[in-house]
């Protein structure tokens, strides 16, 4: 059976490398969101024990 691509089915063709053009940046940029989120504790904690030892001097 062949199928005959149809202005609706080229549209979508085209529409494909959009598609996955949007979603590597939305995975990159969640990627980097939940990256962010895990350095900002370990930041504060650094920062903290520095003034922690600024305080014994």
């Amino acid at each position: 059976m062949s199928h005959r691509i149809t202005g609706y089915h080229k549209a979508r063709l085209a529409a494909c490398p959009d598609r996955f053009f949007l979603a590597c940046v939305i995975l990159v940029m969640s990627m980097t969101l939940i990256l962010a989120a895990a350095l900002i504790p370990a930041g504060m904690h650094r920062q903290a024990a520095w003034h922690y030892s600024q305080a014994r001097v």
